[in-house]
């Protein structure tokens, strides 16, 4: 197969041939992995997948994410309307999990401390954003957006209690992704309705950027505790391929 490459923080090669995929499980197995979610997810990816388990090849459980960009926004409803199909379609060893990466950008309430007057930039307007969440919730998907600033998770928070006005979300897992600056009354408000937290850990292991982007709010990157005082549901991963896949 052909590579595909993901522009997010970092490049990351994501694209791998079919026969490559089971040396790439039987490593997550040697850190003790038997279960994954495979977000951001193109349909050609999703057919290797298939491939895989047609063959009865699968040796690790994957939860695969429908790939959305930014710039997909308004073709969400034409995307999946035709599917006929929903999250939790599939079995044990292969189901579709939701919609991903759709980052709505890396935005700060107050500006970087290495960037003077930079609180960053959405990567497009808010009323796009909460009408695709809307249309994901109409039809039965859950998202699962990549946030990595307090702004951005306002942004994202905006957008999920739209859909959530519309037909509660309560109960059907929608989640944000590594969620690496949050505030006690964005938890209160993802309680709420019931979302979830999947607060990757890979910041930590570049504590030295994480400080020189945050300063002094670094130190409330990743709160997990906060999240379960507050009652929010958590999980973690490693964010492979960028950082290592063993998230312990």
């Amino acid at each position: 197969g052909s590579a595909d490459i993901a522009t997010r923080q970092n490049l990351q090669l994501r694209g791998i041939r079919i026969e490559d995929i089971p040396d790439i499980f039987r490593r997550f197995e040697t850190v003790g992995l038997t279960s994954i979610r495979d977000l951001q997810l193109t349909t050609q990816a999703m057919r290797a997948y298939y491939e895989l388990h047609r063959e009865g090849k699968m040796i690790q459980r994957v939860s695969m994410g429908l790939e959305l960009n930014p710039d997909q926004a308004d073709r969400l409803e034409s995307m999946i309307a035709p599917l006929g199909i929903t999250p939790g379609f599939g079995d044990h060893w292969l189901r579709l999990d939701g919609i991903a990466e759709f980052n709505p950008g890396s935005m700060m309430r107050e500006d970087y401390s290495n960037a003077p007057g930079n609180k960053g930039v959405a990567n497009l307007t808010a009323e796009r954003y909460t009408n695709a969440a809307r249309v994901a919730n109409r039809y039965g998907w859950r998202l699962a957006p990549h946030v990595d600033g307090d702004r951005a998770m306002d942004f994202v928070i905006d957008a999920f209690e739209a859909a959530d006005r519309d037909s509660s979300l309560r109960n059907k897992r929608w989640v944000v992704e590594h969620a690496v600056i949050s505030h006690p009354d964005q938890m209160e408000r993802l309680w709420r309705m019931g979302v979830m937290i999947s607060g990757q850990a890979q910041p930590n292991e570049g504590a030295a950027g994480l400080v020189a982007r945050y300063g002094p709010r670094a130190d409330r990157a990743l709160p997990a505790r906060e999240w379960v005082e507050h009652g929010l549901l958590v999980s973690t991963g490693s964010d492979w391929p960028g950082p290592e896949n063993n998230p312990f």
